[in-house]
C-alpha cells in the first residue's frame, strides 16, 4: 500500500480493500483466541456462598434409623428435641454440636428413597393446591353467571 504525499489524494483501489479486510479478519482470529484463553484462565465459576459446593446429602439418623433427605430436614425434624427453633436455619450445625456421632451420610440407596419421597410428597401438596385453586376458580365463575 503506498500513503500519499502531503497534500494528495490516495486513490484506493480493490486491491487495498481485500488487504484491510484479510488484515482485519485474521486479526480478530487473534483477538478472539487470545479471548478464549483470557476466559480458561481467569474467569471461574462462583463457588456459592461460602465458598462450598452445595449438594443434597441424605443423613441417616443412627439412633431411630430414620433416613432425612437433607441436613436442613433434620434440622426442622429435630430441632425441638434439642430446644431449638425450627425456623433456625443453621439447627443443623447446632444439633450435630451437641450430638456428634449420631448421624451420618445416608448410602446411595437411601438417598434416592429419602429423595424420591420428598419428591412425591412435593408433588402431592402441589397437586392439592392446583387442585383447591382449580375449585375456588370454579366457585367464582358459578357466582359470576
Amino acid at each position: 500500500m503506498v500513503t500519499p504525499k502531503e497534500g494528495e489524494k490516495k486513490e484506493v483501489t480493490l486491491a487495498d480493500v481485500v488487504e484491510v479486510v484479510n488484515t482485519l479478519v485474521n486479526r480478530m482470529e487473534e483477538v478472539a483466541k487470545e479471548v478464549e484463553n483470557l476466559k480458561k484462565t481467569s474467569v471461574k465459576k462462583s463457588a456459592g456462598l461460602f465458598g462450598g459446593k452445595r449438594q443434597k446429602t441424605a443423613i441417616k439418623d443412627t439412633k431411630t434409623g430414620k433416613i432425612y433427605p437433607s441436613k436442613a430436614s433434620v434440622g426442622r425434624n429435630l430441632a425441638g428435641e434439642f430446644g431449638l427453633d425450627v425456623t433456625d436455619n443453621f439447627s443443623w450445625y447446632k444439633i450435630t454440636s451437641q450430638a456428634p456421632d449420631r448421624f451420618v451420610a445416608a448410602s446411595e440407596e437411601e438417598a434416592q428413597k429419602a429423595w424420591a419421597e420428598q419428591d412425591a410428597q412435593l408433588q402431592k401438596s402441589v397437586d392439592e393446591e392446583n387442585k383447591r385453586i382449580a375449585a375456588e376458580e370454579a366457585a367464582k365463575k358459578g357466582k359470576g353467571k
